[in-house]
């Protein structure tokens, strides 16, 4: 079944602390009732992950939150990585309500997101450490988890029409 992706660009502006950060997730939201899947394809070696664009060029893929396998998009456009609340508690981040203090403003309104660190994220053959995350209230969905230029920079990305190569970056 081909699926069919929708953009949509969601502009939201954190807050925190007297000082604020804007920043740009793009969500890519299926039209089709279908379960979400994985539309595109990871190969990996030491240090490299190939991911392959499926339909409506969305670089969808299967990442390792601290261990925890789950579904991702690979947004250059986005600033921050972002996590769902359920993805986030498998990882072993569980957000007290009190943690839900950033402020973000998207197509749906206010609402407050949390800042945590993940131990672990794997694309592929890449591993990154210690990765500031905003993870998502419950009560807010996105179709998938966004990593963003947070991560991106850390690593060597080449895209070249349906393909992204990414290679670890050099010891910091």
């Amino acid at each position: 079944m081909f699926l069919r992706f929708a953009k949509l660009s969601f502009v939201v502006v954190l807050s925190a602390l007297g000082g604020s950060v804007a920043w740009q997730a793009v969500a890519f939201l299926m039209r089709s009732a279908a379960p979400p899947s994985i539309a595109s394809r990871t190969s990996e070696a030491d240090g490299k992950a190939l991911v392959v664009a499926g339909p409506g060029q969305v670089f969808l893929t299967e990442v390792l939150l601290n261990g925890v396998v789950t579904k991702a998009v690979v947004d250059t456009g986005a600033s921050v990585t972002v996590l769902q609340h359920a993805d986030a508690v498998r990882a072993g981040i569980r957000p007290s309500e009190s943690d839900y203090k950033i402020t973000v403003t998207g197509l749906k309104g206010d609402t407050k997101v949390a800042e945590a660190r993940l131990d672990t994220l794997v694309l592929g053959g890449i591993v990154e450490r210690d990765l500031r995350v905003y993870v998502l209230p419950p009560t807010v969905k996105l179709p998938y988890n966004l990593l963003g230029q947070n991560f991106l920079s850390r690593t060597r990305v080449l895209i070249h029409a349906d393909r992204m190569e990414l290679s670890q970056a050099l010891a910091r």
